[in-house]
């Protein structure tokens, strides 16, 4: 920014030109301001010291930091060095895609304390994904939920809907405490919390009854398994062995694949399959998508696409068949196999739900056991 003697220089140079001179002046003046605004602006937006110093700067901060430091690196230092073991192969995409949304790179770390940057994370309250979206919200911010997928696993639409959640966040509160605040408890409970107490800080609000204990808790976690992370020697966290980048190639599938099948044609086993397309929830590839975008491992695509090239389609999505009874219905073979409807008829190419069925007509079904989904738990 130009300081007063600069500006006085200037309006003094324009003056002895006359008042084109000076209109000019201060034209050009204003478009520096507001070119310096903007940047400056878009540096604060993504300033992570700035942002953590904000933060910090309380007095109820150092010790309730203090407090989470001693509880990660001893009552939880099991599963917080698995969060770190496990973080190596999240934080870096994480962090670009926070960035590229002005969002402060190290709020990756939130994913840390909410799921231990698990994509198969699963609580209570039934959020999934390592964001731990609940579906209200993950389905207002883009992520796809059905039977086939679940989109708050995938490490990167995920975060993708959290950074335009935390910005929104932001905006609304004008802090980045607050705005973690609200990511923990829910918009409508830090407005209410705000309006009520008269507060609009995070930390005052702390000392108020108007935030859960929980939410009083969460940016003192946050900071203290940031600090963790970013030196985990320097805090007792030796000899982790961190996980490797979450690194693929990708290729469109224009009919549906069964990820065993998916393995072998790329010459690795099916968890690995699994580990970079978390989203899926069944044994294959979707078949409510016309077409699906499939990760596969780093080097593996021409082998991949070389075996696939082999496979008919009845080898690319291997099923069982049952054979119809007499009176049997679409919604009674359903409720017979735990399955919705809707997937029978698109196993069997079924255009309506009143799609008679014949006594002794073969219903393609899925594998055996292999159409339920499995969450895991995260540790918290």
């Amino acid at each position: 920014m130009l300081d007063n003697r600069r500006l006085h220089a200037i309006e003094n140079k324009g003056g002895r030109k006359g008042g084109a001179g000076r209109d000019a002046m201060r034209r050009c003046l204003l478009v520096v301001m507001l070119v310096t605004f903007i940047f400056a602006r878009a540096a604060w937006a993504a300033d992570d010291n700035g942002f953590i110093s904000a933060l910090e700067d309380s007095p109820l901060a150092e010790k309730a930091v203090a407090k989470y430091l001693n509880v990660f690196t001893d009552d939880l230092k099991k599963p917080f060095s698995l969060w770190l073991a496990r973080s190596n192969r999240y934080v870096s995409v994480m962090e670009h895609i926070l960035s590229e949304n002005d969002i402060p790179k190290d709020i990756v770390f939130l994913s840390m304390i909410e799921s231990g940057f698990n994509p198969y994370a699963y609580s209570r309250a039934r959020a999934v994904g390592p964001w731990q979206f609940v579906s209200a919200t993950a389905k207002r911010y883009g992520l796809k939920i059905n039977w086939w997928i679940d989109e708050r696993r995938d490490p990167i639409k995920s975060t993708m809907a959290a950074a335009m959640y935390l910005r929104d966040l932001h905006n609304m509160f004008g802090s980045w405490g607050l705005a973690m605040a609200a990511y923990n408890a829910g918009e409508g409970a830090v407005k209410r919390a705000v309006e009520k107490v008269g507060e609009d800080s995070y930390w005052e609000l702390c000392q108020t009854r108007g935030l859960r204990n929980e939410t009083k808790q969460y940016v003192p976690k946050f900071l203290a398994a940031r600090t963790i992370a970013l030196d985990p020697e320097g805090h007792g966290f030796a000899n982790i062995v961190y996980e490797g980048d979450f690194s693929y190639d990708e290729v469109v599938l224009w009919q549906p694949l069964d990820l065993e099948v998916a393995a072998r044609c790329a010459g690795v086993g099916v968890g690995e399959i699994r580990a970079l397309n978390p989203e899926i929830t069944r044994w294959c590839t979707p078949l409510d998508v016309k077409s699906y975008i499939l990760r596969v491992p780093k080097n593996t695509l021409m082998v991949f696409l070389e075996n696939l090239s082999k496979l008919t389609p009845a080898e690319r999505l291997p099923l069982r068949s049952y054979v119809a009874r007499r009176r049997d219905t679409l919604s009674r073979i359903a409720r017979r196999f735990r399955l919705p409807v809707s997937v029978i008829e698109e196993l069997n190419n079924f255009k309506t739900r009143r799609q008679r069925i014949r006594s002794g007509q073969k219903i393609l079904l899925p594998p055996s056991g292999e159409y339920r989904s499995s969450y895991i738990v995260a540790s918290r």
